[in-house]
């Protein structure tokens, strides 16, 4: 049902996880928070990916600078985690924007708290925020 990422960032990569749903609808990419990988969105019987995808959504779970397999931050800040993330969310854009309108965030905590930074220096088109977990900032790509 998913394949791994591995995306480039200009300074390195980021990995995570795709699970293809139906065209016509946003990428959901998702963020986890502090001390999670993209795995949080995937666990068995609670799955964020699994109910995505049965409601024809495709999902990317993202591995943020340092976990995992992605490349660390020599300074790991806010900032840094959105442009090294925004560089990866464009290498994944120009492999999946076939049949996807847009692109929708999703940010579990420290996750959210990056993705209002990404909202905030890309936001083209409409942008909307939740302010209760997990944080959803919708990017829509014109």
């Amino acid at each position: 049902m998913t394949e791994q990422l591995t995306l480039t960032t200009g300074n390195g990569s980021v990995t995570g996880l795709l699970a293809r749903g139906e065209t016509g609808r946003p990428l959901l990419v998702c963020i986890p928070g502090g001390s999670y990988n993209a795995r949080y969105f995937d666990v068995p019987g609670h799955s964020f990916v699994r109910a995505a995808i049965e409601r024809g959504f495709s999902v990317a779970a993202l591995n943020r600078p340092g976990y995992e397999d992605s490349t660390p931050l020599s300074r790991p800040t806010f900032a840094g985690n959105a442009d090294a993330l925004v560089a990866a969310i464009d290498d994944l854009w120009s492999k999946t924007k076939d049949g996807c309108p847009g692109v929708v965030l999703v940010g579990h905590s420290i996750g959210g708290a990056i993705a209002m930074h990404i909202a905030a220096s890309r936001g083209r088109g409409r942008c909307s925020a939740s302010r209760s977990p997990p944080s959803t900032t919708t990017l829509l790509k014109p």
